[in-house]
């Protein structure tokens, strides 16, 4: 056996408690992020995991304060960022998230592959369909256990007047998670048994997911209920869509 070095075992109390979300009150929780923060004020890694939850969470204006926080702090990696510009487009700020995305780039030359994801949503709801599209189509390559990307991904075709995407993530979503289907379902008053015009129960699933938009812990909220965990996995997306989407040679 080795020991763990201090900042290694730091790391990993931090994403322990991240995992922690789908169990624990999330004020419990919070109470934990705030005292890894004041043992290690100087530590990136705590503003960045701790302005993550409380994107989960959807408290986007106190994740927006942290993240700037940590840009005082002159913490610049790819991770601030991107949780700042989040943070920004969740308050329907998306100029200044993308703006933020850009500065990101720029200062740290580097494209962190939640990015993608969090960028071509909001350009998608910017109305700037085909900047989405390639964003999306990054997304889903490289994390295609990334549930979000693949709702912002089909959603995308579906603005572009093909809703067969739309369906066949229904079905899968149905069938893998059958409560989070149900509760978007009741969300946008549409019929759970039918996968007809159904985008407006995957941007339920978008909105209810608040600001996760996780490839490993996905949580979401249905309006009046505590925080759910749902499980999706990368062999769960269809192979129609897999192909769909593969990159072109």
């Amino acid at each position: 056996l080795r020991g763990m070095t201090l900042g290694a075992l730091q790391h990993h109390r931090l994403r322990f408690s991240q995992q922690r979300i789908r169990v624990q009150n999330t004020t419990e929780l919070w109470d934990a992020f705030e005292s890894l923060m004041k043992e290690r004020p100087e530590d990136p890694e705590c503003y960045t995991y701790s302005g993550e939850v409380l994107l989960w969470v959807g408290r986007y204006e106190e994740a927006e304060a942290l993240f700037r926080q940590a840009l005082d702090k002159s913490y610049i990696t790819i991770w601030t960022w991107i949780g700042l510009g989040a943070a920004l487009g969740y308050q329907n700020r998306h100029d200044e998230a993308l703006q933020a995305f850009l500065e990101g780039i720029e200062e740290t030359r580097f494209e962190g592959p939640t990015l993608f994801v969090y960028r071509g949503e909001f350009l998608r709801k910017h109305g700037k369909i085909e900047q989405a599209r390639n964003d999306l189509d990054t997304a889903v390559q490289h994390k295609p256990q990334r549930l979000s990307a693949w709702i912002n991904r089909v959603l995308v075709d579906h603005a572009l007047g093909d809703p067969k995407p739309v369906q066949t993530l229904s079905a899968a979503i149905r069938r893998y998670c059958t409560g989070l289907w149900w509760d978007a379902c009741a969300q946008a008053g549409t019929n759970p048994m039918s996968l007809d015009e159904q985008h407006s129960a995957l941007e339920a699933m978008l909105d209810m997911m608040l600001g996760n938009r996780s490839s490993t812990i996905l949580t979401y909220q249905p309006p009046g209920a505590p925080l759910r965990g749902i499980k999706w996995l990368a062999e769960y997306v269809p192979t129609s869509l897999i192909d769909r989407y593969r990159p072109k040679q």
